[in-house]
């Protein structure tokens, strides 16, 4: 009864996309008013879709159900429930801006500008409404073909809410050892869909233990019992709420964060179902001949271009990662704008004036800014289509990047607010333990750093990446102009990277020739492989940085080229190669701490233009961000 429940509200819900959102007072703080720095800034960071940016904005505001914000009191299901009725809304939203399905093939950059002016910094919410629309949807509109076309207006109207069936319970990253099978019955022309081991059971699906009436399945193709690979199989899961035929699935219950998610397990015991379901872009089944054809021989080769054509999604998390890292971070300055603690005398020194509070948050501010050019850049990337392969591994670098610099700001800003970054209220603390799991999904973090080193050994292997020797020339350059020179980081980075090149090339050299076969060769560099991705990564943040810097209006240089020395510095300082190689002595290294110092008594004077900027008010943040904090607090 409680299902058929569940699915006539979510049902109603689905409705709502066809009428007008209710719009209610609001009673938060207005929103900043910004100086002329802080609104070409916000310009040069924002440059497109500025209307739509606007609209999305300002509707997300006045939406009732998302607010108020804060829930965890509520049982795992009631927070279930929420999430479904504000995971609806959030649909609504993006209908009444007029972002379609469609556009995750024809606008991605649209996709990202929503994304961007999101303002409900519940992290269940988004993950929920991005497997139904952002994976189960976008498989649809990528992998499929005409035929799939009758689904789209379904998908858009929340009509027909999916999920997204890759990983399995004895498989995540390894996806072509996947177990799930899908054989071809020419003559009911049907495919048969199964489970056959306790192992193959799709595992940690979103929406799959309650929410979702359908799934994109990804199985191993059997025709005539010849294997063609891993196929994605559009699977009705549920009718009115309650399981189809042969379909069963679990809850995998409470976890670390994400509650809101409902996640499962999905078996299938021989589940039949029509020849249109195979999403055939790729591969799949003649009407008339019944026999199969794909334009790609290869199964392995087959199965990467259908991952390769969601790759967008890899790139939206570095998109959300850069939202969410500025939230906890704008919480947390405005916090210690305003919180008082010691000082000499009867009036107590505001944490902000403290250079060591200054230190912990002022560089992610800067590194914020790069992640927003940094992905920028991929869009350019993207949408000039020159070169796929780079596509991916940037967007396989970005991901697990951005993300485990976002885990690394949540964290530094819970810890710099005290108890209060512990309280629901604040935001900050709820974002940590929600987007934890950004590091393993889509893609383990680690594994897609290997994708990307080993694309940067093929480069040496090619010779579009030359090993030439460093010169340690500036070694002892302690020189403020120096420090603060974006040559001289491009000279740096550039050294950090053909270092850590000749390292990793020289091992496995070795390793080969003392009889190591080249996968497990590979495998004892890992230590290397992963510092090396890390500092591509950050040698594209800061070259963005730094083109930008090049060429935005005169009036942003000077505050930004010390926010950008301050990032980029402080990762200097943190990053061990460059005194360990002899890139830097050790008085240089001494003189880099030096110049962060200053660096951040600088930043400290403009931290608010900055911040006004970045676009999110107090309403958007956590609510010690607002100078009114103390007195929402009643004291009887």
């Amino acid at each position: 009864e409680s299902m058929e429940n569940q699915h006539r509200a979510i049902t109603v819900l689905g409705h709502l996309c066809k009428t007008n959102l209710m719009v209610f007072s609001d009673s938060c703080s207005s929103s900043t008013e910004m100086n002329e720095f802080s609104r070409k800034f916000n310009d040069l960071m924002f440059p497109d879709y500025k209307e739509f940016r606007e609209e999305t904005t300002r509707l997300f505001q006045q939406t009732p159900s998302f607010h108020p914000r804060t829930h965890r009191e509520m049982s795992l299901q009631g927070l279930r429930n929420l999430t479904a009725q504000r995971a609806a809304d959030y649909q609504v939203v993006a209908s009444k801006v007029g972002l379609r399905l469609r556009d995750f093939k024809e606008d991605i950059g649209k996709v990202a500008a929503f994304t961007e002016s999101v303002r409900i910094p519940e992290v269940s919410v988004g993950t929920q409404h991005g497997v139904s629309i952002g994976l189960f949807g976008q498989a649809v509109v990528l992998l499929g073909t005409d035929i799939h076309e009758k689904y789209i207006d379904l998908i858009d109207n929340w009509e027909m809410i999916g999920c997204f069936a890759l990983t399995e319970l004895g498989h995540g990253s390894n996806v072509r050892k996947m177990e799930t099978t899908a054989n071809y019955d020419r003559e009911a022309d049907q495919f048969i869909i199964n489970s056959p081991t306790v192992t193959s059971q799709k595992y940690y699906i979103g929406g799959a233990a309650i929410q979702a009436e359908y799934a994109v399945v990804f199985a191993q193709l059997y025709v005539d019992n010849e294997w063609k690979g891993l196929h994605p199989f559009i699977v009705k899961l549920r009718e009115n709420g309650n399981l189809c035929k042969n379909v069963h699935t679990n809850d995998c219950g409470a976890k670390m964060g994400l509650n809101g998610v409902d996640n499962g397990s999905i078996a299938f015991n021989h589940v039949r179902i029509p020849r249109e379901n195979l999403l055939n872009k790729y591969g799949g089944i003649d009407a008339k001949t019944k026999q199969y054809s794909s334009p790609i021989s290869s199964p392995d080769a087959r199965f990467a271009s259908q991952i390769a054509a969601l790759v967008s999604q890899r790139y939206m998390l570095s998109v959300a990662s850069r939202s969410f890292s500025t939230i906890a971070l704008a919480t947390a300055i405005k916090y210690g704008l305003h919180r008082r603690q010691f000082g000499v005398g009867d009036q107590e020194k505001l944490l902000m004036d403290y250079p060591l509070h200054q230190r912990r948050l002022l560089p992610s501010l800067g590194k914020i800014i790069a992640m927003q050019f940094a992905n920028r850049e991929w869009i350019n990337m993207f949408n000039s289509g020159e070169n796929k392969k780079l596509i991916h591994i940037y967007a396989a670098g970005l991901k697990a990047y951005s993300t485990w610099t976002m885990l690394e700001i949540t964290q530094i800003c819970r810890e710099a607010c005290g108890g209060q970054g512990f309280m629901e209220e604040n935001l900050i603390g709820a974002l940590r333990r929600d987007v934890d799991v950004y590091v393993t999904f889509d893609g383990d973090n680690h594994l897609l750093f290997q994708q990307v080193g080993k694309h940067l050994l093929d480069c040496v292997r090619k010779g579009t990446i030359q090993l030439n020797p460093i010169d340690y020339g500036s070694s002892n350059n302690t020189a403020s102009n120096h420090l603060r020179n974006y040559d001289f980081y491009s000279e740096a980075l550039e050294a950090n990277k053909i270092g850590l090149l000749q390292d990793l090339y020289t091992r496995l050299m070795d390793l080969i020739g003392n009889g190591y076969d080249p996968m497990s060769a590979w495998d004892h560099c890992q230590d290397i492989v992963v510092p090396l991705v890390k500092s591509f990564m950050f040698q594209f943040f800061a070259e963005e940085f730094k083109k930008v810097l090049n060429s935005c209006d005169p009036m942003l240089v000077e505050k930004l080229s010390e926010l950008g020395s301050l990032f980029i510095l402080s990762e200097f300082e943190k990053n061990t190669w460059f005194t360990r190689s002899g890139y830097f002595t050790g008085e240089k290294h001494i003189s880099i701490t030096n110049e962060i110092n200053v660096l951040c008594s600088s930043v400290r004077e403009f931290v608010v233009e900055i911040l006004d900027g970045l676009g999110f008010d107090d309403r958007d943040l956590g609510n010690i961000a607002s100078p009114d904090f103390y007195q929402s607090k009643k004291l009887f």
